[in-house]
This record gives structure tokens, C-alpha cells and sequence, in this order.
């Protein structure tokens, strides 16, 4: 049915493309960490413009939340740096939380 929108860097909003019998993935902060920033995490919306009923199945994937994160060797070219430090993966899902919703912040 389409109706998924990725935001660009720029800060516009993209419709992706509808493709049957395909599947969309959408990256996060974790993809974004091993791949020292190749993969980026990705701002989406849906926005329903037929009137009609739409489904999404979300599925996420994440590694133990004691699991340390840290950027791929074979995402790091000769010269570069890494972009992050290593990390814990429930860490970041702290500094996420925190960061991107009120009631999870530090006085709360």
C-alpha cells in the first residue's frame, strides 16, 4: 500500500517507493555504530493517504543488552577513524531513551 517515509539528512521527507512482494528495512543506532555511520539510523513516518486501513509488522532485532557494540574493522578504511566509542548495547539504549523521550530523563 505504500505510504513510508524516511527523513533525508537534509531534513526532507522521502516516500519510499512501493515494491511487491519485497520488504523494507529500516537501520538503527546499533548498524549505524558497526558500520561507523555507512549505515544510518533512520527517522520514518507513515503517512496514510488512501482512505483505506494499513498494517505495519515491525520486527526488531537487537543483541543482549549486556553486549559490547563496536564499530566493524572492515568499516573503518585506511586513514579513517572511528566515528564512536565503544559501548554497551543497554547503554545505548539508555542514552537513546533519554535523549528522545521526557519521561525516561534523569529527574524523572
Amino acid at each position: 500500500m505504500g505510504g513510508l517515509q524516511v527523513r533525508s539528512v537534509a531534513g526532507d521527507w522521502i516516500d519510499v517507493p512501493y515494491l511487491e512482494n519485497s520488504f523494507v528495512m529500516n537501520t538503527g543506532e546499533v548498524l549505524r555504530h558497526w558500520s561507523n555511520g555507512r549505515l544510518l539510523a533512520t527517522p520514518h513516518r507513515v503517512v496514510n493517504r488512501t482512505g483505506k486501513e494499513r498494517y505495519s509488522c515491525p520486527f526488531f532485532f537487537d543483541p543482549n543488552i549486556h553486549s559490547h557494540i563496536s564499530t566493524l574493522n572492515s568499516c573503518v578504511d585506511k586513514g579513517e577513524k572511528r566515528k564512536y566509542a565503544d559501548t554497551v548495547f543497554g547503554d545505548m539504549v539508555m542514552d537513546h531513551l533519554r535523549l528522545n523521550h521526557d519521561q525516561h530523563g534523569e529527574n524523572k
